[in-house]
Parts: structure tokens; sequence; C-alpha cells
């Protein structure tokens, strides 16, 4: 951002047509002559809700889809899931875990997406998306940078859930701060 201050300025300062324009917007607009780059950066932050809203709606859509065949698929698939969690030290119920899982993605998703039990949801797309990297690090053969390749997706999404967790659902939400 400072470079682009920087040539701003330079230009500003060394091209008389920078300076014409300003001022020809000022005189069609009414408004004094505004440095864009500083309008541009200081008013983004009033949509900032809207850029939680976008995003709830766009990756509680994704999750939501993602989720759904899994939960309709029934027991089997449940349990193949539920079995990610041996990686984690907890073998045992695989079944459940598979459910809790499928329902954390879809259940998740959804409350995502409407902005409902916020900050519970996430916690718990955080912890699937935590299983998952650890299972996708154990099981893909090669290196470190083949299990990353795999892994990266939870990796994001997981970082994703973790600042949304901390971020909040924002003022279009269910769940209003």
């Amino acid at each position: 951002m400072l470079w682009f201050l920087a040539v701003h300025s330079w230009l500003y300062n060394h091209i008389p047509i920078v300076q014409f324009v300003e001022q020809s917007i000022f005189l069609v607009v009414g408004s004094p002559p505004v440095h864009f780059h500083r309008m541009i950066f200081r008013s983004l932050s009033r949509y900032r809700d809207t850029g939680l809203l976008l995003l709830r709606i766009l990756i509680g859509l994704s999750f939501l889809a993602h989720g759904l065949p899994y939960l309709k698929e029934g027991p089997e698939t449940w349990t193949k899931m539920g079995r990610a969690m041996e990686f984690m030290g907890l073998g045992s119920f695989p079944l459940i875990w598979g459910l809790m899982a499928c329902l954390s993605e879809s259940l998740g998703g959804f409350l995502l997406l409407i902005g409902f039990c916020f900050r519970p949801a996430c916690f718990f797309l955080w912890i699937t998306m935590v299983v998952a990297t650890v299972m996708h690090f154990n099981t893909t053969p090669g290196d470190l940078y083949d299990k990353w390749v795999v892994a990266s997706h939870a990796i994001e999404l997981g970082s994703v859930f973790f600042s949304l967790l901390l971020i909040g659902p924002g003022k279009f939400s269910i769940d209003r701060e």
C-alpha cells in the first residue's frame, strides 16, 4: 500500500494531468478534490459487515452442499469419516464421530449461512478441519510438500473458521452483537 501512496503522490506532484483530473471531478461532483487512495481505503471499513455476510453466505452454502450428501449416505459413510479420529487417538465409536462430522458440515454450514449460533458452529467446523488436516497428513504418501498440497484446503478453511470464531457474525445475522 505504501508504494501506491508514493506513486500517487509523485504523479500528483509531477504530472499536471492527475491534478487536472481530480479538479475536473471536483467541478462535476461539487466536492473538494480528494486523494482517492485515502478515500477508498478509509471507506472500505463501512462494508465490513457486508463482507462478513458475503463470506458467511458463500462458505455456508459451500459447506451445506458438501455436508448434506454425506449425511444422506448413511452409517457406512459416517463410519468411514469417523475413522479419521483414529489419527487423533480416539478410535472408538467411528459411527458417532462420523455423524458428528457430517452434522458439523451440513448443520454448521446452515448455521453459518443464517448467522445463528455462529461461534459454536465455527468452533465445530474448525475442529472438523483440524481432524481433516491431521488425517490428510497421516494418510497421504510422499514428502511434506505432497502432504501439504493435499491438506491445504482443510488448513485454509480451518484458518477461516478460526478467524470467524474470533471476529463474530457481523450485524447482518440472527446473532447480532
